[in-house]
Protein backbone atom coordinates (compact mmCIF):
# COMPACT_ATOMS: atom_id res chain seq x y z
CA UNK A 1 0.00 0.00 0.00
CA UNK A 2 1.31 3.16 -1.06
CA UNK A 3 0.11 6.84 0.88
CA UNK A 4 0.08 10.71 0.32
CA UNK A 5 0.16 12.79 3.59
CA UNK A 6 -1.02 15.86 1.75
CA UNK A 7 -0.74 18.05 5.02
CA UNK A 8 2.48 16.51 6.91
CA UNK A 9 5.27 19.33 7.34
CA UNK A 10 7.53 17.67 10.12
CA UNK A 11 8.83 14.01 9.72
CA UNK A 12 10.89 12.78 12.05
CA UNK A 13 11.95 8.18 12.31
CA UNK A 14 14.57 7.07 14.91
CA UNK A 15 16.07 3.06 14.24
CA UNK A 16 17.61 1.21 11.69
CA UNK A 17 18.42 2.42 8.45
CA UNK A 18 17.04 -0.94 6.78
CA UNK A 19 13.24 0.19 8.31
CA UNK A 20 13.14 3.66 7.08
CA UNK A 21 14.50 2.51 3.55
CA UNK A 22 11.81 -0.06 3.48
CA UNK A 23 9.02 2.74 4.99
CA UNK A 24 9.94 5.68 2.29
CA UNK A 25 8.86 3.68 -0.63
CA UNK A 26 5.23 3.54 0.47
CA UNK A 27 4.88 6.90 1.27
CA UNK A 28 4.88 11.04 -0.57
CA UNK A 29 4.75 13.97 1.69
CA UNK A 30 4.72 16.57 -0.97
CA UNK A 31 4.80 19.62 1.58
CA UNK A 32 7.98 18.77 3.86
CA UNK A 33 9.64 21.53 5.27
CA UNK A 34 11.79 19.78 8.37
CA UNK A 35 13.12 16.18 8.04
CA UNK A 36 14.62 14.46 11.22
CA UNK A 37 16.19 11.38 11.35
CA UNK A 38 17.96 9.63 14.26
CA UNK A 39 19.99 6.14 13.36
CA UNK A 40 21.42 3.39 15.57
CA UNK A 41 25.28 2.48 15.64
CA UNK A 42 26.04 0.89 12.27
CA UNK A 43 28.86 0.86 9.98
CA UNK A 44 27.57 1.27 6.35
CA UNK A 45 25.11 3.93 5.16
CA UNK A 46 22.96 2.44 2.32
CA UNK A 47 20.02 5.19 1.83
CA UNK A 48 18.94 5.28 -1.57
CA UNK A 49 14.90 6.38 -0.44
CA UNK A 50 16.18 8.59 1.79
CA UNK A 51 18.35 10.26 -1.36
CA UNK A 52 14.94 10.36 -3.29
CA UNK A 53 12.88 11.75 -0.52
CA UNK A 54 14.83 14.79 0.17
CA UNK A 55 15.27 15.60 -3.76
CA UNK A 56 11.91 15.31 -3.98
CA UNK A 57 10.70 17.98 -1.41
CA UNK A 58 11.03 21.14 -2.78
CA UNK A 59 10.47 22.96 0.83
CA UNK A 60 13.40 21.60 1.81
CA UNK A 61 15.81 24.81 1.36
CA UNK A 62 19.55 24.04 2.14
CA UNK A 63 21.80 26.88 2.77
CA UNK A 64 23.79 26.58 6.26
CA UNK A 65 24.56 23.88 8.71
CA UNK A 66 26.41 23.14 11.69
CA UNK A 67 27.93 19.86 12.29
CA UNK A 68 28.77 18.76 15.46
CA UNK A 69 30.93 16.07 16.91
CA UNK A 70 29.61 14.73 20.87
CA UNK A 71 30.98 11.73 22.66
CA UNK A 72 29.18 8.80 21.43
CA UNK A 73 27.23 10.45 18.27
CA UNK A 74 27.41 13.39 15.53
CA UNK A 75 24.32 15.49 15.02
CA UNK A 76 24.37 17.41 11.43
CA UNK A 77 21.48 20.29 11.49
CA UNK A 78 21.16 22.02 8.29
CA UNK A 79 19.01 25.61 7.83
CA UNK A 80 17.31 26.85 5.15
CA UNK A 81 19.23 30.58 5.89
CA UNK A 82 21.50 31.93 8.13
CA UNK A 83 20.25 33.14 10.99
CA UNK A 84 16.70 30.61 10.74
CA UNK A 85 15.52 29.42 14.10
CA UNK A 86 13.59 26.42 12.10
CA UNK A 87 15.97 23.76 10.88
CA UNK A 88 14.90 21.98 7.50
CA UNK A 89 17.32 18.69 8.42
CA UNK A 90 18.48 17.24 11.25
CA UNK A 91 20.36 13.94 11.62
CA UNK A 92 22.03 12.45 14.32
CA UNK A 93 24.37 9.33 13.56
CA UNK A 94 25.34 7.64 16.93
CA UNK A 95 28.71 5.71 16.23
CA UNK A 96 31.78 4.64 18.64
CA UNK A 97 35.15 6.59 18.12
CA UNK A 98 35.34 9.51 16.61
CA UNK A 99 37.35 8.32 13.46
CA UNK A 100 34.52 6.25 12.99
CA UNK A 101 31.99 8.72 13.29
CA UNK A 102 33.95 10.77 10.50
CA UNK A 103 34.15 7.98 8.12
CA UNK A 104 30.24 7.35 8.74
CA UNK A 105 29.28 10.59 8.22
CA UNK A 106 31.42 11.06 5.05
CA UNK A 107 29.28 7.87 3.85
CA UNK A 108 25.71 10.00 4.47
CA UNK A 109 27.25 13.26 3.10
CA UNK A 110 28.51 11.63 -0.09
CA UNK A 111 25.38 9.50 -0.44
CA UNK A 112 23.21 12.97 -0.28
CA UNK A 113 25.81 15.02 -2.06
CA UNK A 114 23.55 16.75 -4.14
CA UNK A 115 21.86 18.35 -1.68
CA UNK A 116 24.85 19.22 0.53
CA UNK A 117 26.88 20.92 -2.30
CA UNK A 118 24.36 24.03 -2.01
CA UNK A 119 25.24 24.82 1.44
CA UNK A 120 26.84 27.98 1.79
CA UNK A 121 28.30 28.29 5.55
CA UNK A 122 29.70 25.33 7.41
CA UNK A 123 30.58 24.99 10.93
CA UNK A 124 32.50 22.00 12.71
CA UNK A 125 31.90 22.08 16.23
CA UNK A 126 32.60 20.06 19.04
CA UNK A 127 30.95 19.35 22.60
CA UNK A 128 33.80 20.36 24.66
CA UNK A 129 33.62 17.63 27.47
CA UNK A 130 33.34 14.77 25.47
CA UNK A 131 35.74 15.59 22.18
CA UNK A 132 38.73 12.71 22.34
CA UNK A 133 42.04 14.07 22.84
CA UNK A 134 43.83 10.36 22.20
CA UNK A 135 41.62 9.66 19.19
CA UNK A 136 41.87 10.93 15.61
CA UNK A 137 40.96 10.43 12.53
CA UNK A 138 42.50 9.69 9.14
CA UNK A 139 43.37 12.87 7.29
CA UNK A 140 41.78 11.12 4.47
CA UNK A 141 38.76 10.33 6.16
CA UNK A 142 38.07 14.06 6.87
CA UNK A 143 39.09 14.81 3.55
CA UNK A 144 35.66 12.85 2.33
CA UNK A 145 34.24 14.22 4.73
CA UNK A 146 34.48 17.75 3.02
CA UNK A 147 34.48 16.40 -0.28
CA UNK A 148 30.67 16.89 -0.99
CA UNK A 149 30.76 20.96 0.49
CA UNK A 150 31.20 22.11 -3.31
CA UNK A 151 29.37 25.39 -2.81
CA UNK A 152 30.30 26.42 1.05
CA UNK A 153 31.41 30.09 0.95
CA UNK A 154 32.55 30.13 4.67
CA UNK A 155 33.61 27.98 7.13
CA UNK A 156 34.31 27.99 11.07
CA UNK A 157 35.86 25.47 12.85
CA UNK A 158 35.95 25.28 16.84
CA UNK A 159 39.62 25.23 18.48
CA UNK A 160 39.51 21.24 19.52
CA UNK A 161 39.17 20.39 15.46
CA UNK A 162 41.92 23.17 14.45
CA UNK A 163 44.75 20.90 14.28
CA UNK A 164 43.52 17.87 12.35
CA UNK A 165 41.33 19.85 9.92
CA UNK A 166 44.52 22.08 8.85
CA UNK A 167 46.44 18.76 8.16
CA UNK A 168 43.54 17.27 6.16
CA UNK A 169 43.32 20.92 4.17
CA UNK A 170 47.21 21.09 3.61
CA UNK A 171 47.66 20.32 -0.24
CA UNK A 172 49.41 17.20 -1.11
CA UNK A 173 52.34 17.54 -3.18
CA UNK A 174 51.20 18.00 -7.01
CA UNK A 175 47.94 18.30 -6.06
CA UNK A 176 45.18 20.96 -6.60
CA UNK A 177 44.59 23.42 -3.64
CA UNK A 178 41.07 23.79 -5.20
CA UNK A 179 40.49 19.85 -5.30
CA UNK A 180 37.72 20.64 -1.53
CA UNK A 181 35.89 23.63 -0.76
CA UNK A 182 36.67 24.97 -4.17
CA UNK A 183 34.13 28.14 -3.81
CA UNK A 184 35.79 29.03 -0.02
CA UNK A 185 36.11 32.82 0.73
CA UNK A 186 36.55 33.15 4.49
CA UNK A 187 37.79 30.47 6.89
CA UNK A 188 37.27 31.61 10.87
CA UNK A 189 38.85 29.82 14.08
CA UNK A 190 39.62 31.38 17.42
CA UNK A 191 43.51 31.98 18.06
CA UNK A 192 45.29 29.35 20.00
CA UNK A 193 48.46 30.26 21.06
CA UNK A 194 50.17 27.09 19.39
CA UNK A 195 48.34 27.05 16.39
CA UNK A 196 48.11 30.97 15.07
CA UNK A 197 49.06 30.11 11.48
CA UNK A 198 47.32 26.60 11.26
CA UNK A 199 45.65 26.98 7.91
CA UNK A 200 48.79 29.15 6.30
CA UNK A 201 49.86 26.10 4.02
CA UNK A 202 46.40 26.30 2.62
CA UNK A 203 45.62 29.63 2.24
CA UNK A 204 49.35 30.38 0.87
CA UNK A 205 48.07 27.96 -1.84
CA UNK A 206 44.67 29.57 -2.59
CA UNK A 207 46.87 32.74 -3.18
CA UNK A 208 49.02 31.23 -5.33
CA UNK A 209 46.13 29.63 -7.65
CA UNK A 210 44.28 32.73 -7.51
CA UNK A 211 41.45 32.48 -5.25
CA UNK A 212 42.27 33.72 -2.41
CA UNK A 213 40.67 33.31 1.23
CA UNK A 214 39.89 35.70 4.21
CA UNK A 215 41.13 34.32 7.58
CA UNK A 216 38.82 35.57 10.14
CA UNK A 217 39.78 35.34 13.99
CA UNK A 218 36.64 35.79 16.19
CA UNK A 219 36.91 38.09 18.97
CA UNK A 220 40.10 40.37 17.09
CA UNK A 221 39.50 43.29 15.00
CA UNK A 222 41.27 42.14 12.00
CA UNK A 223 41.91 39.11 9.60
CA UNK A 224 44.83 38.46 7.15
CA UNK A 225 44.20 36.53 3.43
Amino acid sequence: MHITLPSLHWFSFQGTIAYLEALLPRITIPLLESLQVCFFNQLTYSIPNLQQLMSAAGNLRFNTATLTFAMDYLVLIVYPHKGARMCTLEMTLASGHLDWRVACTAQVLHALRTRFSVLEHLTLAHRRHFLEWNNNADHTQWRELLGPFDGVRTLHINLELIGQLSCALKPSEGESPMELLPELQDISYSVFWSLPDAFTPFVDARRKAGHPINVIHPGLNHGGS
